[in-house]
């Protein structure tokens, strides 16, 4: 494995990974589960400075004391040093997964689970194949609701739960069904919104999507009653218009009653895909994810490391009308897959961004050296690329980081790394890393100013400063829309003509082959 990287970004910050010299400390590790297969979801902080994450489970040892068949739902609560003071499995004789969690109280918890059994826990015949049950968990008396179940005669699954502003849930889940609470079925998968009163009844449940496979990642009401929905689509069709390549990131707004406001496709020639979705504010979301597209809306304006393009990370911050508002792109340099799963929204000037680094070879397709990456944006550059982990495969599924402190940090995910603690159970095991950074990973703590475009609005040219001078720039300028209105290489003099450009809003974005950045630019 590479264990020196150096990388220059733009004119003065020179990037090391050693393992003998990260910016980053392990303060603690854990590991949490048993000799089978134990999945984390979601991982999430309590008003009384305990944790607690959801999953699934195959093991009855260690951590986990009992097994129903199969995978299990999976409930831990941990205190504030990560130590287990509740590990609660349930489940029936096929497959339960607990995908997420919403704490009613620090005493009770809504759990959201997709269940193929219809005994034991869920001794109910249910829709189908797979059902979507919500239930309610009293730990201080470890009791289970008997719960509510929703679907169809299909396969129906679900990722998320958030609250409504008036009570009630919105539940975020895909289907391949069309009767039971479904009111039909574009194609092969369909996004799916399900939204309950207070008593948790149907307030409304609708689909959305085209012929092929549409996945979902999270949807969140506004304060003004609409409702943003993300995800993934490889359709192209009936709800899905405008899609780039192979898969395009998805953006929907409905109202109130589920009806859809307007739609959006996100993307490149190539496959784009979305992992998470981050609320910074009610008019601003954080799209996290991976993409290998040169072109469309994610920025990468030309690639001159290699004709055989990995995939990069990226995070797009749009608006509550689709619109872009900043982000970035960042890749390996060195032909490695990297993707980004989840991230900390400090300002829009520091921003923490946490992921993977697949160290394997590009064109294999095993998966044995996976890493879990940090690194800190500013919108126009990044920090330092510091990678950590075990001697396997880490980050699988899923990555939830969370800020204990300005410098601490709890990392939540899943290992087959058997090196990281001296517990490692089994099959695959809950992987918490309690890291510290040290005072010089953050970019507003460099001594480096960032890119900036002058004048902003401008009606001829503008200029750009603090690009390197001794690499080569590529820009390109974006309408609203993510078509490609100038490009070019950035001359000596970092002057750009935009005199052909009409008035209006537009991004400009700019690539040394390695990394992209884009900002939006103002036309008088």
């Amino acid at each position: 494995m590479m264990k020196n990287i150096f990388i220059i970004l733009l004119t003065v910050l020179c990037i090391t990974k050693n393992s003998n010299g990260q910016q980053i400390d392990t303060v603690l590790n854990k590991n949490i589960g048993g000799s089978g297969e134990d999945i984390l979801y979601n991982f999430y902080k309590l008003n009384n400075n305990n944790y607690i994450f959801v999953g699934t489970t195959n093991s009855q040892d260690g951590d986990v004391l009992n097994n129903e068949g199969f995978f299990d739902c999976w409930f831990t609560q941990l205190d504030s040093n990560l130590n287990v003071i509740n590990s609660y499995t349930f489940g029936g004789s096929d497959n339960d997964y607990l995908k997420d969690v919403m704490p009613l109280s620090d005493t009770s918890f809504l759990l959201l689970i997709d269940s193929r059994s219809t005994n034991g826990s869920f001794n109910n015949s249910g829709y189908g194949f797979n059902d979507v049950w919500i239930k309610t968990y009293y730990p201080t008396i470890n009791s289970l609701s008997q719960g509510l179940v929703f679907g169809g005669s299909a396969n129906d699954d679900v990722v998320h739960i958030n609250k409504k502003n008036a009570g009630g849930y919105i539940i975020s889940g895909e289907s391949e069904s069309s009767d039971g609470n479904l009111p039909g079925n574009y194609g092969q998968t369909d996004l799916w919104v399900l939204n309950l009163l207070s008593n948790s009844s149907v307030a409304w449940s609708k689909n959305y999507g085209g012929s092929g496979y549409d996945h979902i990642i999270s949807s969140y009401q506004l304060d003004d009653g609409n409702i943003m929905v993300f995800g993934n689509t490889y359709s192209n069709d009936n709800m899905v218009h405008g899609n780039h390549g192979s898969n395009d990131l998805w953006v929907l707004k409905l109202n109130s009653l589920g009806d859809t406001l307007w739609t959006k496709c996100i993307g490149g020639s190539q496959a784009d895909v979305l992992y998470n979705v981050k609320k910074i504010n009610d008019n601003e979301f954080a799209l996290i994810g991976m993409t290998k597209s040169l072109d469309g809306d994610l920025f990468y304006v030309k690639n001159t490391q290699s004709k055989v393009t990995p995939y990069d990370g990226f995070y797009h911050v749009i608006d509550a009308n689709g619109q872009f508002q900043y982000g970035g792109r960042r890749g390996t340099g060195f032909n490695k897959d990297m993707g980004f799963y989840d991230l900390i929204y400090n300002d829009s000037n520091d921003i923490d961004v946490f992921g993977i680094i697949d160290y394997d070879s590009l064109n294999t397709m095993t998966i044995e050296h996976v890493d879990i990456c940090m690194l800190n944006s500013n919108g126009f550059t990044w920090g330092a690329l510091n990678s950590f982990g075990g001697d396997s495969y880490d980050g699988s599924t899923t990555i939830k980081a969370l800020k204990i402190d300005s410098m601490k940090y709890i990392i939540a995910t899943n290992s087959f790394s058997t090196n990281l603690t001296s517990n490692y159970h089994g099959e695959g095991d809950v992987w918490l890393s309690l890291i510290e950074k040290s005072s010089n990973l953050s970019i507003s703590e460099l001594n480096f100013s960032s890119p900036k475009v002058f004048p902003n609005p401008a009606t001829s040219s503008v200029h750009i400063t603090n690009l390197s001078s001794n690499r080569k720039w590529h820009y390109a300028i974006y309408d609203v829309t993510g078509k490609v209105l100038l490009s070019d290489l950035i001359k000596k003099d970092f002057k750009i003509d935009i005199s052909t450009l009409g008035k209006g809003i537009y991004i400009i974005a700019f690539s040394d082959g390695l990394n992209s950045y884009a900002s939006k630019l103002i036309k008088e």
